[in-house]
């Protein structure tokens, strides 16, 4: 509230916690060999995410108190003085001496969404999927009679330069994502009212007018709540299973167990194609001399040359684009994915072309 005392230790609170929470963590952590060997769990989730404890590397923020967390995360040392433990490692994957390497984060974009689509086939949804659309902005705009363009337009405007009705039709695009992915979380009213700082009878607006837009996707709710209660058991297409014995106590719990359900179908079912294609990628890796560092939850992170970026597009709409398609029928749209390189998983900011040819003097 402008209190110069209280900002001073909000900002303290801030750097204190970036030190014993990140900082010092990573370097106890670390003193070994200079390197962070996480844990990385198959099983640490109902849902079938992985997890990662001693550290969280899937909690790492990108700053805090203008230190820059993520930013301590780099590729291997290929220099002469890199340690024994790097000197092994560039052996391995035939990295030359001095060879530059960079950090790649390879995200699938609205990856749980396109999870949604297998059980919910609307088709005005699966037709803004494939015709590439901003999924928010063309959501608001179903939901609120406003125009696409104009929607996805005002959401690219710099916020000291946004007029009133820009700044109206960006809030439009925030509350159609926020009831998109409570959907999928199964949110309530009461609870979307308050993540928005709107009324509860402007959520359940909110709510109803995008169920009468997308009949599917209640029609999908229902039948997996009503699943929950007379099965207590769900699977994913590919089998992936989750039981729910608690639901036949009904009453809140049995609601929790239903909630659960909705949320685990797509969720579960997301996270097996990100393991898979995790999996894939790293089995081929060999061809780009890349090596799979980290996955969090719907990226995956790796390293490799420099010098081999433009083989990555390629390869990317091979073990990971085909990939999908062919092992993953049921989604009836392309699953996306944005990919960004730097010389660290913090600065990880460029297009693979743009830093290629920067970096070579060249163009991809």
């Amino acid at each position: 509230m402008g209190n110069p005392v209280a900002g001073m230790i909000i900002k303290f609170r801030a750097m204190t916690k970036g030190r014993t929470t990140y900082l010092r963590n990573l370097l106890d952590l670390s003193n070994y060999d200079g390197r962070i060997h996480g844990s990385i769990h198959v099983n640490g989730t109902a849902t079938g995410r992985l997890s990662s404890t001693n550290p969280n590397l899937q909690n790492q923020p990108p700053e805090i108190a203008g230190v820059k967390i993520k930013a301590a995360f780099v590729p291997t040392d290929t220099s002469s003085s890199a340690s024994e433990v790097e000197k092994l490692i560039c052996k391995k994957y035939n990295w030359s001496e001095n060879e530059e390497m960079c950090i790649v984060d390879m995200d699938f974009a609205g990856a749980e969404v396109r999870g949604l689509t297998t059980y919910a086939k609307d088709k005005s949804l699966l037709e803004a999927l494939d015709s590439g659309l901003d999924m928010h902005s063309w959501v608001a705009s179903m939901c609120f009679g406003e125009t696409y363009d104009a929607i996805n337009t005002a959401r690219n405007v710099p916020k000291n330069l946004q007029t009133e009705n820009d700044k109206r039709l960006t809030t439009l695009r925030k509350h159609a994502k926020a009831v998109v992915f409570g959907i999928i979380f199964c949110i309530s009213a009461p609870k979307l009212a308050n993540d928005l700082g709107i009324t509860t009878d402007e959520a359940e607006k909110l709510m109803n007018t995008f169920f009468t837009r997308f009949p599917n996707i209640e029609n999908y709710i229902r039948t997996t709540k009503e699943k929950v209660y007379s099965k207590g058991i769900l699977r994913t297409p590919t089998g992936r299973a989750r039981r729910f014995p608690l639901a036949a106590y009904g009453g809140s719990i049995g609601a929790a167990c239903a909630r659960q359900g909705v949320n685990f179908l797509v969720q579960g079912f997301t996270s097996e194609i990100v393991n898979r294609v995790l999996i894939n990628c790293k089995s081929k890796f060999k061809s780009i001399r890349a090596r799979m560092i980290l996955t969090v939850h719907d990226s995956l992170v790796f390293e490799m040359p420099v010098s081999e970026l433009n083989k990555l597009e390629a390869f990317l709409k091979e073990n990971v684009r085909d990939f999908i398609k062919a092992t993953f029928p049921q989604v009836p749209v392309e699953v996306p994915y944005d990919v960004e390189v730097g010389p660290s998983y913090g600065e990880a900011k460029s297009s693979i072309s743009d830093y290629y040819a920067k970096k070579c003097n060249s163009v991809v």
